[in-house]
């Protein structure tokens, strides 16, 4: 079994993206190595690159899914959008 990782919660960040064209972005802090994203009502493309999300490019997130644990880099920059004409909330909790 591979060795386990101790993280600290930060504080969590939410955005909503009202439609397929409104990108919304949330930058995780320089402290962080990890953190864990989840998604409320609506699937969301998402993309880490700082790239914009559209309907053929980005990672499909579910809705109602547990959240994943995603390992980052400092100043890792999420884009997401929802994936149809309603909202997605996407909720991200940064872990130092």
């Amino acid at each position: 079994m591979g060795r386990q990782t101790e993280h600290t919660a930060q504080a969590p960040q939410q955005a909503t993206s009202t439609g397929t064209a409104d990108v919304k972005t949330i930058t995780i802090g320089k402290s962080s190595s990890a953190f864990l994203i989840g998604v409320e009502t609506t699937n969301a493309r998402v993309t880490f690159d700082g790239t914009t999300p559209d309907s053929s490019h980005g990672v499909v997130y579910l809705k109602d899914q547990a959240p994943i644990y995603v390992p980052c880099g400092e100043g890792t920059v999420i884009k997401f959008t929802a994936t149809a004409s309603a909202n997605s909330v996407v909720s991200v909790v940064p872990l130092a």
